[in-house]
């Protein structure tokens, strides 16, 4: 299950519940201050510092944010042997409920068990019988209660999720509908413009080239020049068919930001250029089935809170960037999404390039040529 593999986090409140533990720490430790320097204090301080450095995880690396955890429950453990007993089990219980926000929630599982035996060991060499179940018996419960709600947190962030691609998914469906009447609208109008007044105005540029060969005398120079105005006139058709039957890029542009509007995390921000070249109706299509798995990829994927949208023109064509704020990713791995927009990209003669850093969010880089460009 997909769920099992996913990390999470508690957005807004997780500093606040990392300020707690920190409290815990400075209290379980000042609570057995005497004055003298007593010996558990380097694996005190060693928690204390772990704790500190799990603060700024979204900066660091994996294995660092890793090795942190496991000098925390190692400093959890030693205390003690060196006379600090009693507090061990809610040290580590601690550490259980920050390893879903590092590693995915079946590892935050296992590590939960994995601590057990340890900390039995521990407890029983220091502790009676009674005390040492009680130790393990409130281990288990505050692990097994911060374990559930991240999971029912996984689970609402999996069901928003959902349906923000829904409601995605609706509003590029009525997106592409209304696109798609206002382009049966326009070729209707463009043919009628075509198929009549163009006639018509052939047919009198006809007539008139005709009279200006008969003509003579005064009557000579109005024919010419009616017969130019039906030129021009007959060119102004054919440019307004060639217009109307074209795609405008602000269509494209309001496209996408209906869907923007509907979703409401992350946030989406589409900006473009005040005069987009004009494409064909098949190149603004796979722009905008692009951008689509684009932000789709970050809504599913990349844990972002802000996703940008940026349309520019070149004297190549058209350049599109998605880009997100993401986690990113170290190893770049084309899925069905990605290969979706590779193979998009190159039916309308573009060319697409992903780049991605940990920590750094995920880029999307689209180059399509236009009519104009070429």
């Amino acid at each position: 299950m997909r769920l099992f593999e996913e990390r999470t986090s508690l957005g807004p409140v997780e500093p606040c519940l990392r300020a707690v533990s920190l409290a815990v720490w400075a209290f379980v430790g000042i609570s057995r201050f005497s004055g003298t320097v007593p010996s558990w204090l380097w694996p005190w301080l060693v928690y204390g510092g772990s704790l500190v450095l799990g603060g700024v995880r979204a900066r660091l690396p994996g294995s660092i944010n890793v090795g942190a955890l496991i000098a925390q429950s190692a400093a959890a453990l030693a205390l003690p042997s060196v006379g600090f007993a009693g507090f061990e089990g809610l040290l580590l219980s601690l550490v259980v409920a920050q390893v879903p926000t590092v590693l995915s929630f079946r590892s935050s599982v296992g590590w939960a068990v994995a601590q057990l035996p340890l900390l039995l060991a521990v407890v029983f060499r220091e502790r009676s019988v009674m005390d040492a179940l009680g130790i393990l018996g409130a281990y288990s419960a505050f692990s097994v209660f911060a374990l559930l709600v991240y999971w029912m947190q996984l689970q609402e962030r999996r069901g928003r999720r959902e349906l923000a691609e829904t409601n995605a998914v609706l509003l590029t469906t009525r997106a592409l509908l209304v696109e798609g009447s206002r382009q049966g609208e326009r070729l209707r109008i463009s043919r009628d413009l075509h198929d009549s007044l163009g006639h018509h105005l052939t047919a009198l540029s006809v007539q008139l080239a005709l009279a200006e060969r008969l003509a003579e005398g005064p009557a000579a120079d109005p024919v010419a020049k009616a017969r130019a105005i039906a030129r021009e006139s007959l060119a102004d058709v054919r440019r307004v068919v060639s217009a109307t039957r074209s795609f405008v890029g602000d269509d494209l542009v309001a496209a996408l930001r209906a869907i923007a509007a509907g979703i409401p995390a992350p946030r989406i921000t589409v900006q473009a250029e005040g005069d987009l070249p004009k494409a064909s109706d098949e190149s603004n299509h796979a722009v905008f089935r692009c951008v689509q798995e684009a932000v789709t990829n970050s809504v599913k994927h990349a844990s972002a809170r802000h996703v940008w949208v940026e349309i520019t023109s070149s004297r190549e064509g058209m350049e599109v960037r998605i880009r997100d704020d993401g986690r990113g990713v170290r190893v770049l791995r084309l899925g069905h999404g990605l290969q979706g927009i590779q193979e998009r990209a190159s039916q309308v003669g573009g060319e697409v390039e992903f780049t991605s850093r940990p920590g750094r969010g995920f880029e999307v880089h689209l180059s399509v040529p236009t009519p104009a460009a070429t």
